[in-house]
């Protein structure tokens, strides 16, 4: 078993990206999205790279955003807590909107459930 976030295999001129944790339906973490972020833009300054897939290990594609992150911890007061999610979802918009500027083409494959940001990604 691998338990890297994000699997990439490249084959033909095709970047496969696999989110790898289908235990718990491939929750976009903040690693998560780190790592997505990297291999895209690492896909994206490939020369023989011609194509991104992002594809989703398990029976959902994403249940969105891990919200195991967006809770409060005990040693954190209220504006650690909000400036912690808050660049969390910035991190997310971020990445979100690489896609879209990215000039190869970057296709969702999609099986399961896609919900929330894991809808995002889908569209975007």
């Amino acid at each position: 078993m691998n338990d890297a976030l994000v699997l990439a295999h490249a084959e033909g001129g095709i970047l496969w990206l696999t989110l790898n944790q289908p235990a718990r339906r491939n929750p976009l973490s903040s690693d998560m999205i780190a790592a997505l972020s990297h291999a895209i833009t690492s896909g994206d300054e490939d020369a023989n790279t011609r194509v991104i897939v992002i594809k989703a290990a398990g029976p959902a594609f994403s249940a969105g955003h891990d919200l195991r992150e967006t809770r409060r911890r005990d040693d954190e007061d209220h504006t650690a807590w909000q400036a912690r999610v808050d660049q969390s979802l910035q991190n997310c918009a971020a990445m979100m909107t690489s896609i879209l500027h990215t000039p190869k083409p970057i296709i969702a494959c999609v099986q399961g459930i896609a919900s929330a940001a894991g809808c995002q990604l889908v569209s975007a």
